[in-house]
């Protein structure tokens, strides 16, 4: 294959960026024309402004200056969505409003949303301060830890902690007399130690999680957000809030996974809280938890548990959140990743997979969609561009017949192309999705939130740096590193101002994190 073509995108070409036509005109259709003339004019040829409305671009910071060798580069505005996130973790600065009560009920999402966007647009200061780079994305990516902790202060993220603290739930749980508990679960186990008429209880045990506030019932998906809060905390090197995060993770393991075998069912689902709903959202958060923890066990991710994932899968290829159901691109994520922590990609039908995911990437915005006959949103860009990030990297690793646990993880990280264009991702969210005032958004007429600023940001981290290949690492410093239109085979955007910090696909947290996690937990 010409190496010159492997890369070729449809940003490059704009005779094809031509907008879609139907049939029958029909309320979806026209929906879709309004959401497609929306994000037209953003799409306009920058150097074909005139000289005011390019000045006016490097105003907002949308452009950098005219010095810049990549002057017509459309910038991520940086410190402006740091501001906007910073809101919530440093509230004496900025207060929140009061319209934003009706989050009360999950504090930790608002944390970690916040927490991890501006630990993506935390990237190294060398690079930023120069307007003429040559080097590219890995470089400026690859970190230190403690540089969140050096922005936000020791004290800010102490008082996370204490957050995430209070909005733990601690509970007594009896598992079932028939559950047949192995040593190695009973290893990870608490036991009650209270009485009954016939003494210990032998399948009591002390148990916990985390609830949306203070008081609130310990919940699967808060769970989810509060662990990878204090997994960002924990490994900033923080004097005092890193340990602290340390130490509460450490006394949390054994009642999380007391809590967790409670959720479990029979049919091989998880509950997403006692009483609540069944769905895969519950396999992947109940998964990722342990997996960092080092809590997946045999019992968790058994071939029941798997089969129940693997059932999800629809007609169209994608996953609904229980079996038949609709596909959808927030479920059709947690299946895919939960799948992938526990190595079982095999029992589904990839191929089927892959063509859904691929059809939802919009033709003219080229952003992601999250069902079929549904308009562009910004979040999909990791929901679903996360879930194309792990299915490319597993076809790219059975090629040629790597069994690595973690491909991103490896040294050297695994070499793979992603299934869907990049640029034109990257395109969306840098034009269409950024809030020149700070913030992401879902498309242009939406107004900015931190749940759209996170998974947009993250988004833009899996094009950025899922799916690394020989031609990235020429364009990125080889032997044409000095060529820079090299660059603009492989992204859009600026070369350094538009670089966010690389996040692991299947946990969404930046890389070292889970790294230092995972090994904090090993033993």
């Amino acid at each position: 294959m010409d190496a010159s073509r492997s890369t070729w995108s449809v940003v490059e070409d704009p005779d094809r960026q031509k907008r879609s036509s139907a049939l029958v005109i029909t309320e979806s259709v026209e929906i879709q024309e309004t959401t497609e003339g929306e994000c037209q004019p953003f799409f306009v040829d920058l150097g074909s402004l005139r000289k005011h409305s390019q000045d006016h671009l490097r105003d907002t910071s949308l452009l950098p200056s005219e010095e810049d060798v990549h002057n017509l580069d459309v910038c991520l505005l940086r410190e402006k969505h740091y501001k906007y996130l910073s809101r919530v973790f440093l509230p004496s600065q900025q207060p929140l409003n009061g319209n934003l009560v009706s989050l009360d009920s999950g504090r930790p999402w608002m944390m970690y949303w916040t927490l991890h966007g501006s630990d993506l647009l935390l990237v190294s200061s060398q690079e930023e301060k120069h307007d003429n780079p040559t080097t590219g994305a890995t470089n400026g990516a690859n970190t230190s830890t403690n540089l969140l902790c050096q922005k936000v202060g020791d004290n800010a993220l102490t008082a996370v902690v204490s957050t995430m603290e209070a909005c733990w739930q601690s509970i007594e749980i009896t598992l079932p007399q028939k559950l047949d508990l192995s040593d190695q679960d009973r290893n990870l186990l608490e036991p009650n130690n209270k009485t009954n008429n016939n003494g210990n209880n032998p399948q009591s045990f002390q148990g916990g999680g985390f609830g949306g506030g203070p008081g609130q019932m310990a919940h699967a998906a808060t769970t989810y957000a509060a662990v990878l809060t204090l997994c960002i905390v924990a490994t900033s090197d923080g004097q005092s809030s890193s340990p602290m995060a340390w130490s509460l993770l450490a006394r949390i393991r054994k009642p999380l996974y007391a809590w967790f075998l409670s959720l479990q069912q029979s049919h091989g689902g998880f509950r997403m809280h006692h009483d609540g709903e069944i769905d895969v959202r519950a396999s992947y958060t109940i998964f990722c938890v342990a997996k960092l923890l080092n809590l997946l066990t045999p019992t968790l991710a058994s071939n029941t548990t798997v089969d129940f994932i693997a059932s999800c899968q629809t007609y169209e290829g994608g996953f609904g959140g229980e079996p038949f159901t609709e596909a959808h691109g927030g479920y059709a994520y947690c299946a895919v990743a939960a799948l992938q922590l526990v190595n079982r990609l095999e029992k589904i039908d990839r191929e089927a997979l892959t063509g859904w995911l691929c059809r939802r990437q919009l033709g003219y915005e080229g952003g992601f969609s999250g069902r079929a006959n549904k308009l562009v949103d910004g979040c999909y860009s990791f929901w679903q561009g996360g879930a194309l990030a792990i299915v490319s990297a597993h076809y790219a690793a059975a090629e040629v017949e790597d069994e690595m646990d973690d491909f991103w993880l490896s040294s050297p990280p695994l070499s793979y192309a992603l299934l869907f264009d990049k640029p034109m991702l990257q395109r969306y969210i840098l034009l269409c999705a950024q809030d020149v005032n700070g913030g992401l958004r879902d498309k242009p007429s939406k107004s900015r939130d931190f749940y759209h600023s996170c998974y947009n940001l993250s988004g833009l981290a899996m094009t950025q740096h899922s799916g690394r290949t020989a031609d990235d690492d020429i364009n990125d410093g080889g032997d044409k590193a000095a060529d820079t239109n090299n660059q603009h085979q492989t992204n859009f955007g600026h070369p350094v101002k538009s670089l966010v910090a690389a996040s692991h696909p299947c946990y969404n947290i930046r890389l070292e994190r889970v790294s230092k996690v995972l090994e904090y937990f090993k033993s």
